[in-house]
């Protein structure tokens, strides 16, 4: 018996090692996730902490929103990354530790009383509920615990020397990609309005559902068009996810109201080309880019474009904006929500051809020459995003090869003169 015990305690000894990595790699990883998917669409997670602190009553934090999004997502990319590879094998397992000690119950109350609909922890790239978020945070503390006591044991990847190296490149990279996201659009679009999408016409739906009925012993599914007599018993509901090439295009409505009367369908039939001003907040507008809209309206008007402004504030906002920026455009009201998720920035353009999506940009970006001649951005910026991540792997190999080769060559050469004593 003593033997058995002596034995599993050996194995176990063995494959601590093994452990201690499996487990850098996947609370690494999720690390990387959930600051990447942060970074990529910034306004994004400036949106979600804006509604954080209007859900616990912090109106006076608002104006620390954009900076608190750059710290907390820069965090959790560059912790991430220092996990996978082992670098600061102490002071990265305590900052991961710190970073939970202040989200575990932070999810915990927003699963209890849902403040707000989701957590935003991974972004627009994939929504998961309240509850399962602070789940989730709960088996990365645990096996935090865990780590803090034994990441020591297994080297990095990196000798120390040139671990400072490993968190300035990360974060270089994920500043680019914010910058990006920032100031023109996110690298990845994972919301509903993207390039290519329709935003008039009858909404088509991916997923059809399809009602499932018993009769004699046999069962038969049916559309919700198609369904049998009574004399067949309901038994349950499937979903059924379609092609979407084969339905034609890709719809999502937008709807946008003068006052109480939605005008979208009159608007957008009326004017086949037509550039969507998208301003969620009209005091936050400054004087300098009144100019710039009205120049660029007077440049889409000469060219055969409509322009509309579409914003969320009221009517009293409208009525001032009109005064101080001396609009000649029509202006619009849309739900703050959906005028969020359309495009990022404030104010951002929408280029809108018989109701499809061209592109999108925030304001800063736009050069008026350049507006009618450009073409969607999406798989520039794809491309953009695979070069910044195939050059920082580049650096960080490089780096690696850089910092290990004197070590190898001496392995190498302890080896030989062993081989040469036998």
């Amino acid at each position: 018996m003593a033997n058995s015990l002596f034995r599993l305690e050996a194995i176990f000894v063995r494959m601590r090692p093994f452990a201690v990595v499996a487990l850098r790699w996947i609370i690494g990883g999720v690390f990387l996730f959930s600051g990447f998917s942060k970074g990529i669409d910034l306004w994004g997670v400036i949106y979600k902490v804006d509604d954080y602190l209007k859900a616990f009553s912090l109106d006076w934090a608002l104006p620390y929103a954009g900076f608190v999004s750059v710290v907390l997502t820069t965090l959790e990319f560059v912790v991430g990354a220092l996990l996978l590879i082992g670098s600061f094998r102490r002071a990265t397992v305590v900052i991961s530790l710190a970073i939970m000690a202040f989200m575990l119950p932070l999810t915990a109350y927003v699963a209890l009383y849902n403040p707000v609909p989701d957590c935003g922890c991974f972004g627009e790239v994939w929504v998961i509920s309240n509850t399962a978020t602070f789940w989730k945070n709960v088996a990365i503390t645990i096996c935090l615990v865990f780590l803090m006591r034994k990441n020591a044991t297994v080297r990095s990847m990196y000798g120390p020397a040139v671990q400072w190296l490993t968190v300035v490149f990360p974060a270089v990279f994920l500043w680019i990609v914010m910058a990006v996201g920032y100031y023109e659009q996110p690298l990845l679009d994972f919301r509903p309005y993207k390039e290519g999408t329709y935003v008039t016409g009858e909404s088509v739906q991916n997923v059809e559902y399809r009602l499932i009925y018993e009769k004699n012993g046999e069962r038969q599914s049916f559309s919700l068009d198609s369904l049998p007599d009574t004399t067949w018993t309901f038994v349950d509901r499937e979903e059924v996810k379609k092609d979407v090439a084969s339905t034609g295009r890709v719809v999502n409505r937008i709807a946008f109201f003068d006052g109480d009367f939605d005008v979208t369908d009159d608007v957008l039939s009326s004017n086949r080309d037509m550039m969507l001003l998208l301003i969620s907040d009209l005091s936050d507008v400054n004087v300098a880019s009144t100019f710039a809209i009205n120049e660029l309206y007077s440049f889409l008007s000469d060219s055969g474009v409509a322009m509309i402004c579409l914003t969320s504030g009221s009517d009293e906002e409208i009525d001032e904006w009109r005064d101080i920026s001396m609009a000649e455009y029509p202006v619009y009201k849309m739900d703050d929500t959906m005028l969020k998720t359309i495009a990022r920035g404030n104010p951002a353009l929408v280029r809108v051809d018989d109701g499809k999506i061209l592109w999108k940009t925030a304001l800063d970006y736009v050069v008026s020459d350049e507006l009618l001649s450009r073409e969607g951005m999406s798989d520039d910026n794809v491309r953009l995003l695979v070069v910044l991540s195939a050059a920082l792997i580049l650096v960080m190999l490089a780096l690696l090869a850089v910092n290990r080769t004197p070590l190898l060559i001496k392995f190498t050469m302890r080896l030989k003169k062993n081989r040469k004593k036998k």
